[in-house]
């Protein structure tokens, strides 16, 4: 499970260290952004919709899929953004964290970005980028300790 989550969490390092060595402008800013945002958006269209649809009851999903839009849209107005994946299967899980970590370097690089115009020293910058790992690697422990006991399609990817 931590080999799984490994990737993603030092996905947003690279982009982070990238951010400090030149001025990063609004256009490349907004440019990171839109890349991060279709690197998720093809993973989803790609890989999780196809398998929603797979399901035995189809509407499920889906409607998790829009309600959770909701309720992260509903949640992104009053904080700061982050970035999830879900898998049902190892193989949907190595494939998920694969294709987030390119969208994790664009995120990286924006986030460190707007610390640096807003004046945070480059020390609290660094340690700061190398704690994006964590909130990743804590949330993937504790998905598999809350879902031990949920009847899964494969060998569940948290223990062997």
């Amino acid at each position: 499970m931590l080999v799984l989550a490994a990737p993603p969490a030092a996905g947003n390092f690279p982009g982070g260290v990238a951010a400090e060595l030149p001025e990063v402008s609004d256009r490349v800013l907004s440019l990171a952004l839109h890349l991060a945002a279709g690197i998720v958006t093809a993973v989803i269209g790609l890989e999780l919709m196809p398998e929603a649809l797979a399901a035995s009851v189809p509407w499920v999903p889906i409607a998790a899929f829009v309600g959770g839009g909701a309720l992260f849209m509903a949640w992104r107005s009053s904080s700061t953004p982050s970035s999830t994946a879900t898998a049902l299967t190892p193989s949907l899980g190595l494939l998920l964290a694969l294709g987030q970590v390119p969208a994790d370097a664009p995120e990286g690089l924006a986030a460190i970005a707007a610390l640096r115009a807003a004046g945070i020293p480059r020390r609290t910058r660094v340690l700061m980028a190398l704690g994006f790992a964590a909130p990743i690697l804590i949330g993937a422990s504790l998905g598999c300790v809350a879902l031990r006991q949920a009847p899964n399609r494969s060998p569940s990817p948290c223990w062997p």
